[in-house]
């Protein structure tokens, strides 16, 4: 069958692919295009990252596309329910990122515990021995610090699981989940040194209402999706100190974030690279290519 990887693919999983006797497409057709180009080209699948939207009106105008996955975790991207209506097969990568993404919320912790990267851009504007007393002073171990998972899912676990290895306690909150860790929402608010967010969809979990609840030298993750935490209510928060600050890789209003988040000196901003590592692409490529080969 004819494959559009709309948003890229590893060249391993394209090898497969095409070994199996797939011809697959990899050049990125803009979103207006793309119906007209996948009729053109009578493309049976369709290989999308979070950039490509596959709306009901694209599902519908496209009456010989059978196959939707998902180059990664969240769905937001993709109109399920219209696609399976359609008798579309939809699928994703639920495990496949799980490691990188987990290690992406340890560097945070870890940078932000240690003061990496205030020490990196004070070692170019200031006296060696003052960068170290000043960076010496506000630092701490991570051994002992309580960690709120919110979201118990592949990633939320591999989450605990290295944070439980790096001798932090973990709390957790997920409604339909019911682990050693498990507690109300408000226990974890009040008692984690670092809350991260690990949610599927674009759910609203932390707000206002939240913020006002945690300590004030907690530190807010967010590698799931934008709008999972309130941009508004979190700068607010850390302005009220409230928060000490936060590490962001996924925003409301990618790929153009509010700069104010950028620019403010107790914010890590990362490009949503969570799931950006060559061995997760890999894992990704390869699990998209076994889902098609089950359902085809």
């Amino acid at each position: 069958m004819n494959i559009l990887a709309n948003d890229g693919l590893h060249e391993l999983a394209i090898n497969k692919l095409e070994e199996l006797g797939h011809k697959v497409f990899t050049e990125h057709v803009e979103q207006k295009d793309l119906a007209v180009w996948i009729n053109e080209n009578e493309i049976e699948a369709l290989f999308v990252r979070s950039a490509t939207k596959v709306r009901e009106d694209l599902i519908k105008n496209c009456p010989n596309l059978k196959y939707i996955g998902r180059a990664g975790v969240g769905l937001d991207n993709i109109d399920v329910d219209h696609a399976q209506e359609q008798g579309r097969h939809v699928f994703n990568t639920p495990k496949a990122s799980s490691r990188s993404v987990a290690e992406l919320v340890m560097t945070y912790i870890y940078d932000w515990s240690r003061r990496v990267g205030p020490a990196n851009y004070m070692m170019s504007n200031a006296a060696f021995n003052d960068v170290k007393k000043g960076i010496s002073r506000i630092s701490y171990e991570v051994q002992g610090k309580t960690l709120g998972v919110i979201g118990f899912g592949n990633i939320g676990q591999t989450v605990a699981k290295l944070a439980e290895a790096n001798g932090m306690d973990i709390l957790v909150y997920d409604p339909n989940v019911d682990c050693k860790w498990s507690t109300s929402m408000e226990t974890l608010l009040i008692e984690s040194d670092f809350i991260t967010v690990h949610i599927g969809g674009k759910a609203e979990v932390l707000k206002a209402a939240d913020f006002e609840m945690t300590k004030p030298s907690a530190v807010v993750i967010n590698t799931s999706r934008g709008g999972c935490v309130n941009e508004e209510d979190l700068l607010n928060a850390i302005k009220e100190k409230q928060l000490a600050g936060a590490c962001l890789d996924v925003f409301t209003n990618e790929p153009e974030p509010d700069r104010r988040l950028l620019n403010n000196s107790r914010v890590i901003a990362t490009p949503h690279i969570g799931g950006s590592t060559n061995e997760a692409q890999v894992k990704i490529g390869l699990e998209l290519v076994s889902q098609l080969e089950e359902l085809a």
